[in-house]
Parts: structure tokens; sequence; C-alpha cells
């Protein structure tokens, strides 16, 4: 019993080092496939930003050619870089609610 657990134990140590390889393989190939990314979206102006040191995710960044939010929303703290996004928070956010149409009430004829 006791050759049998340990060829069992072997047996998954082994499995375990091959599984250990294919990561690695994987990890290598997946980092391959964000500098050629990288590379492709710095043309553009974008860049990837990794979200963690061990396992890099692609995640867009900003444009390098950005405005800086120079506009201040006067009633809140939000910041915005064209005045149309300001406008349109303006309305949504700040506006009191118009009115709707009167209520009109209707007659049915019996």
């Amino acid at each position: 019993m006791a050759a049998g657990v340990l060829a069992s134990l072997r047996k998954l140590a082994h499995e375990r080092e091959k599984l250990r390889e294919r990561e690695r393989k994987i990890v290598a190939a997946e980092r391959g496939h964000v500098q050629q990314l990288d590379r492709l979206l710095s043309s553009l102006g974008y860049r990837v930003i990794p979200d963690n040191k061990r396992h890099p995710a692609i995640s867009l960044g900003t444009p390098q050619r950005a405005r800086r939010k120079t506009l201040k929303c006067p009633k809140c703290d939000r910041r915005f870089s064209h005045p149309l996004p300001l406008a349109r928070h303006m309305t949504a956010t700040h506006e009191a609610r118009r009115r709707g149409r009167k209520a009109t009430t209707k007659t049915t004829k019996k």
C-alpha cells in the first residue's frame, strides 16, 4: 500500500511540474503578445498599462495627446477637458427637472 501511495505522489509531482512548465510558456507568450500590442498602440498614441506585476493584464491608458481637465463644474468638483461634456453634465445633473405637459381631463361619452 505504501508503494502505491508513493507512486501516486511521484505521478502528481511530475504532473505538477508539467503544469508549471506549461504556465511558464503561456506567460511568456502572453508577454510577447502584450509587447506587440504595446508597440502597435504606441503608434496611435496609446500605451499598455500592466495591472499587476506577475501577470500584466491589458488595459488601455489614456492617449498621450489628451487634453488636461481644465474646465470645472461651478456646482460640484467634477472637471472636464471639453465644454460639451461639461454642458451635458450640467443639464443632466444640476438642472431642475422641467415640468411635463399640463394634464388635460378627458371626457368620455356614454
